[in-house]
């Protein structure tokens, strides 16, 4: 499969597109009119995850959206998924057990905590999403500005020198010229 089609599929989360990394062979990607393509880290996000892809939507992956996205992502992925364990109360045998006498929950019951418990999950998965593209996002910025103050800062500081030294001079005529009008009375 090199090209695959999944417009308005109601993708809405940046983490659903994990599951396309395991697609190898798509080259191009269409995911017109789905609300995932609404955020500004969706692209650089894709292209991190489906690395093969030579266009998304239409347009080109340029080479400078896949160093921005191996920059921006990998960071991110080392720190959060690469060595992590995760914690003990995970583990079903480290569970605390039911004290005796529990009741067993009904059919229904369960169905309905299971229900709670998955959109609680969401609910959460969604707020923590929301919350790291906005600090993504700030970090991007953050990096285009340090980038930008890299390059303007050589012209910025040969421009304040280029002012104090003009200023001396501008000082040094001006002392010259009181000493001409002193040795001239």
């Amino acid at each position: 499969m090199t090209i695959l089609e999944l417009e308005d599929n109601h993708i809405q989360r940046l983490s659903e597109l994990n599951r396309l990394g395991a697609l190898t062979n798509i080259q191009e990607l269409v995911l017109r009119d789905n609300p995932v393509t609404e955020s500004h880290l969706f692209r650089l996000y894709a292209v991190f995850r489906l690395i093969h892809l030579t266009r998304i939507n239409g347009d080109p992956v340029t080479n400078q959206e896949r160093l921005e996205a191996e920059d921006l992502f990998s960071n991110l992925s080392n720190t959060f998924f690469q060595g992590s364990k995760p914690p003990p109360w995970v583990h079903a045998h480290q569970l605390p057990r039911a004290p005796t006498g529990f009741k067993q929950l009904s059919t229904q019951s369960l169905s309905d905590l299971k229900s709670s418990a998955l959109h609680a999950k969401t609910q959460n998965a969604l707020v923590a999403e929301s919350y790291l593209q906005g600090i993504v996002g700030h970090a991007v910025v953050v990096g285009h500005q340090i980038q930008s103050l890299n390059q303007a800062w050589p012209s910025l500081m040969e421009e304040k020198i280029g002012e104090i030294v003009a200023g001396l001079v501008d000082e040094e005529r001006w002392a010259e010229g009181i000493l001409q009008g002193m040795r001239v009375s």
